[in-house]
């Protein structure tokens, strides 16, 4: 074996001690007889190829365990060893792992909470400064590790712990956002979950309290799929684009009401495992199997009605006798006239030729339109029209230019005229085609 030719190493933690090439040799040995490929005396070859290359790619200075360690995987990559290469590549990884969540647990992390020397100590808005806080800042950290490593690939870990941008919330591996009606906790008592024991519905306040601690840590499981959109004050959002002072339709299941409401909590999580989908003309629910389903029940002998309403695990649901409400009643303002709000558009003008910039901003009006006519247009466009973005060119013109343009389709007769006369009412220029 060839003798060092370094006198000294850097070790992760800063240290400098002796160089020792039998190191080296000894975990090239290990990973040749953990996959069969070769022993000892290769590896000692193999080990001298790696002092060549160290001694070629560093000098003047001493070699960090990294970079031996990134010279040996070089090493046996251009070697026959593929399989012994993947092997070590595997076992180094898994070592980063293993070296990463020891040293996020000592006593330093403690002390940065109750200090508030990190940052991310504020990271979670829902958390105050408190003993559940610090559980939940040391607890978060095995939770980022696995995220960044089991989750993220490594392009995205080391653009995240290399501050090109930051991922909020990988301390979290449950729910971010859902919520339930404690109505049915009070009435049907704490049962339904499989492996959880079972209560009745409670007789004093004491017991209910520690039901609904129960009930929140059991159920923050559940959730509907990423794709799955809530109708706001804004218009149709997915789950992930709502925000705090977005405003959201609900039901009120005992007024039968809709409501607005602002969204008190957010939960969002990964799942694998069996969805429920939940699909009609109507609605369109993709959901996991402990998901609560607020459904009307067939109930012949109940006083309020012939619907008793209740929630129900999706897995429980029975399409033969649990029905998903889809009407209520809504209470609005009336209005007599709809605004169609300005909007500023950009148009490119030749004439403008001692500017730089050619394009003028045009400031379009907003338009005040009659509610009953504006309603029986929004109306016929639902049902018979469409929107096309279309590319354009005036003569004589390369210039191009972009339009939307709405179309309603209809064959000749009363149908026909009718949807004429509605247009001729609105503020609106229309081309009739036949």
């Amino acid at each position: 074996m060839q003798g060092n030719i370094f006198e000294k190493i850097i070790k992760r933690d800063g240290r400098i001690q002796n160089f020792d090439s039998s190191k080296i040799c000894q975990a090239i040995t290990k990973a040749g007889y953990a996959t069969g490929e070769f022993g000892e005396e290769i590896a000692q070859r193999l080990t001298i190829r790696v002092l060549n290359l160290a001694s070629q790619l560093i000098k003047n200075r001493y070699p960090t365990v990294e970079e031996i360690q990134d010279i040996v995987e070089e090493v046996l990559i251009d070697s026959p060893y593929k399989r012994t290469a993947k092997a070590y590549i595997i076992y180094r990884d898994q070592h980063a792992k293993i070296r990463e969540i020891a040293s996020r647990f000592n006593a330093d992390l403690v002390d940065a909470y109750l200090n508030r020397t990190d940052w991310q100590v504020k990271e979670n808005s829902n958390m105050n400064f408190s003993l559940q806080g610090l559980n939940n800042y040391i607890s978060s950290q095995i939770s980022k590790i696995y995220w960044l490593n089991k989750i993220y690939s490594p392009k995205i870990r080391n653009a995240h712990n290399g501050g090109d941008f930051h991922i909020h919330d990988l301390g979290i591996l449950s729910v971010y956002c859902v919520g339930w009606d404690l109505l049915d906790l009070l009435r049907e008592g704490f049962r339904g979950v499989s492996s959880k024991i079972e209560s009745k519905p409670a007789k004093h306040f004491r017991s209910i309290l520690g039901q609904t601690v129960n009930f929140f840590y059991t159920l923050q499981g559940e959730c509907y799929s990423a794709d799955t959109q809530v109708l706001t004050d804004k218009g149709w959002k997915y789950f992930w684009e709502v925000k705090k002072t977005d405003k959201i339709f609900t039901l009120n299941p005992q007024t039968n009401e809709i409501e607005l409401q602002t969204p008190v909590r957010f939960y969002e999580f990964d799942y694998d495992g069996t969805l429920y989908h939940f699909k009609s003309k109507k609605i369109d629910l993709l959901v996991t199997p402990n998901h609560n389903m607020f459904v009307e029940q067939y109930c012949p002998k109940c006083k309020d009605g012939n619907y008793y309403k209740k929630f129900v695990k999706a897995k429980d649901f029975n399409p033969n006798t649990h029905f998903v409400p889809k009407r209520g009643t809504w209470k609005g303002e009336r209005k007599n006239y709809f605004v169609l709000p300005g909007i500023k558009v950009s148009y490119y003008r030749h004439f403008l030729s001692n500017s730089e910039n050619k394009y003028e901003t045009v400031d379009i009006q907003g338009l005040k339109i009659p509610m009953d006519d504006w309603l029986k247009f929004f109306g016929i466009w639902l049902a018979e029209g469409s929107i096309t973005l279309r590319e354009r060119r005036r003569k004589g013109r390369n210039r191009t230019y972009y339009e939307y343009q709405i179309r309603i389709c209809q064959n000749k007769g009363k149908l026909g005229n009718k949807i004429e006369e509605v247009l001729r009412k609105l503020p609106f220029r229309y081309v009739k085609k036949e």
